[in-house]
């Protein structure tokens, strides 16, 4: 399952999601409401489909949604930071598991070259 991914993302601000690959069964998204609001997404393993809420502590709210397929936990009130569509913001939209899969490579290949490189100059 293919997932977008944020750690406590002040709600007001915006920020552009990481796209991973959950090894978990459950993608998901939180939204904390209180008075220092905050988003989190990702990945669970929590048995639980659907969405719910609850009170937390410091009156606050948490409101929660859990799915299972693919890109199912966009946070679309996150306003992305950026409107072209570079390689990271080409591969959160739906449907585009390959472009996903071509951008880990290409990464994971500038970064295998990057250390090559480190190697020979200090070799």
């Amino acid at each position: 399952m293919v997932a977008e991914e944020s750690w406590m993302t002040p709600a007001g601000s915006c920020c552009e999601l990481d796209v991973i690959e959950c090894n978990r069964s459950y993608c998901f998204f939180a939204e904390v409401q209180g008075s220092s609001p905050f988003w989190i997404s990702g990945c669970t393993d929590d048995e639980f489909n659907g969405c719910d809420q609850h009170d937390i502590p410091y009156n606050s709210i948490l409101l929660r949604c859990q799915c299972q397929t693919d890109f199912c936990n966009p946070i679309d009130r996150i306003p992305r930071c950026s409107k072209e569509l570079s390689n990271n913001t080409a591969t959160k939209l739906p449907g585009r598991i390959h472009d996903i899969k071509s951008v880990v490579k290409s990464n994971q290949i500038k970064s295998f070259n990057s250390m090559i490189l480190l190697i020979l100059i200090l070799g």
